[in-house]
């Protein structure tokens, strides 16, 4: 059994709940206490053109995490997410690279392009994590062709990531098997899940027995705050690795720090409509729209849900929701 590690991503995809804005006490003591209870890698946030200061987890260069180096423990390493197209090169290259990992989260029409600003930023000393969206929607053939690419760059880490949380378990085992077959082995195999259909923690499971032979990291957030119907909980994978993969995670530390994230977990109806999304294959973004306006009856729901055109279903056309709402 190769290694396993835990990427928290409470500060950027938690984000999606509340704005990004956590308090800048609660960021500091989020990421203390996850350095603490020897979180592996901790993702402090978003990389964007602006930040809107120290209350967000939204910072526009690498001078922003100063204080947060400062409180560091263990070996913990910080991740920021870009989402390519979203953030000028030229702010970050005034930075050194400390210990900090980019990673680069991408569509599948833009491979080419995220892949020059991948060894860019490799040539710069960054640690790159390429994560292609919508897993779900990649065929063999796609997947194939996007891996002969990625072991060209040669990344720190290459994700798969469900952005629907519509992955299907024979399909993703499949997927997995496929990926690890082909990508270099020197290159880590990183797993994004999103809980629409109550499936992140098996999905994660799988994920280990699948790829057992190289070393892995394994994405959760505290509660499961996260886009949608939230991620794979750090409370529940953190004590399956203790047990089971004699890892050291410290389960009452991170336990504690759940009580700083301000986080209104989705209710019944609202995780509803995300399963529907996810059962259709939709962004989770027309599932958003849907609770925004309160169109929380299911068969209400899954009717606009069931009509997205199959053209439409992987970016979100706010024109077109609109429209299947009246």
């Amino acid at each position: 059994m190769a290694d396993i590690k835990i990427l928290d991503c409470t500060l950027r995809d938690g984000g999606y709940n509340n704005n990004w804005k956590f308090g800048c006490e609660n960021i500091l003591n989020i990421v203390k206490n996850l350095s603490e209870a020897g979180v592996d890698f901790i993702e402090c946030g978003f990389l964007k053109n602006h930040s809107n200061g120290k209350d967000y987890s939204l910072y526009s260069n690498l001078n922003q995490l100063e204080e947060l180096y400062q409180i560091k423990k263990n070996n913990s390493v910080y991740c920021l997410m870009i989402n390519f197209g979203e953030y000028d090169l030229q702010n970050l290259f005034k930075q050194k690279p400390e210990n900090t990992s980019l990673r680069i989260a991408f569509g599948k029409q833009d491979i080419n392009a995220a892949a020059e600003y991948a060894k860019e930023l490799m040539r710069r000393g960054f640690k790159i994590f390429l994560n292609p969206k919508n897993f779900s929607t990649f065929s063999i053939s796609e997947l194939s062709d996007m891996i002969e690419k990625v072991n060209r760059i040669n990344p720190f880490a290459f994700s798969i990531v469900d952005t629907f949380g519509s992955v299907k378990t024979d399909d993703f085992a499949a997927k997995c098997t496929l990926i690890n077959s082909l990508l270099m082995p020197d290159i880590k195999l990183c797993f994004h899940s999103h809980n629409n259909l109550n499936l992140s923690f098996n999905l994660a499971k799988l994920f280990i027995k699948t790829c057992s032979t190289r070393d892995l990291i394994i994405d959760s957030s505290l509660a499961g705050m996260g886009r949608g119907a939230g991620n794979l909980k750090t409370e529940e994978i953190a004590p399956f690795l203790n047990y089971e993969y004699g890892k050291k995670y410290d389960l009452n530390t991170i336990l504690q720090t759940i009580d700083y994230i301000n986080y209104d977990k989705p209710s019944e109806k609202m995780s509803l409509i995300y399963r529907l999304s996810a059962i259709y294959n939709c962004h989770p973004n027309y599932a958003k729209f849907l609770i925004d306006r309160n169109i929380l009856s299911a068969p209400e729901a899954e009717k606009i849900l069931q009509a997205i055109p199959r053209a439409n279903k992987n970016l979100f056309d706010d024109k077109l929701i609109k429209n299947l709402c009246t």
